[in-house]
């Protein structure tokens, strides 16, 4: 639509796409004011949701220059507060791992997996835009950056399967892995796990070591997941 409409105005420069507020919002659980803190109580579901977004804004990075998370600190933050304590919310692990991670360049990554049919609830018909017109949805959301030298890569990949792991190949083509992979996995033991500040890690990272080699890495996504594979490449 932007291209088209810069065809028929004569605009020669390019315009960009700011995605001015985004976030994971359901404002009718009855968990929101548990704890007695004004603030939405993320899930292990809504941190994939998250890692989605993030995927999305890296493979649209060529048009989508700034997208702002509503908000950083409490309502429907990865952050939350009481009078004297701080807590973690699920969805922060996938933003604090694509802030620390994500390098400078987008790669192009062709996905062969299977996909799931959403079945919308009957109320969803009196909504404007409804979950089942947007599917099926792959299996796995994947998106990948690498460095300037097109030494590192760092893949992201969502399994939205939320009761089996998903059995994969990561194929690099002509490039080569040098070294050990760390893998940076999210998830819990139910897609509705969530944070509290007497269960602050229900949801959180876990971070390992994988040896690796050639061309071809075969990995294991955990069922409902957020995982980062981080490795150095060469030809």
């Amino acid at each position: 639509m932007i291209d088209r409409a810069r065809y028929v105005a004569d605009v020669r420069h390019p315009v960009h796409v700011v995605y001015d507020e985004w976030n994971v919002w359901f404002p009718t659980r009855e968990d929101r004011r548990r704890d007695k803190i004004v603030a939405e109580r993320h899930t292990l579901s809504d941190a994939l949701a998250v890692a989605t977004y993030l995927n999305i804004f890296v493979r649209h990075c060529d048009t989508l220059r700034m997208a702002n998370l509503a908000q950083l600190v409490n309502v429907l933050a990865p952050i939350v507060t009481d009078d004297s304590r701080v807590l973690l919310q699920a969805i922060y692990h996938p933003l604090r791992l694509a802030s620390t991670h994500t390098l400078e360049f987008a790669l192009d990554v062709a996905v062969d997996c299977d996909r799931i049919e959403h079945a919308d609830t009957p109320d969803a018909n009196r909504m404007t835009h409804r979950i089942a017109d947007l599917g099926p949805f792959d299996v796995l959301d994947v998106a990948a950056t690498s460095d300037a030298s097109r030494s590192r890569v760092v893949l992201n990949v969502v399994n939205r399967r939320p009761d089996a792991p998903v059995e994969a190949t990561v194929d690099l083509g002509s490039a080569q892995v040098r070294g050990e992979m760390t893998a940076r996995v999210i998830t819990a033991d139910s897609p509705l796990t969530t944070n509290s500040f007497d269960h602050p890690e229900a949801v959180s990272v876990s971070e390992r070591k994988v040896t690796v080699a050639g061309s071809r890495i075969p990995y294991e996504f955990p069922a409902c997941s957020v995982t980062q594979l981080a490795f150095e490449v060469g030809e």
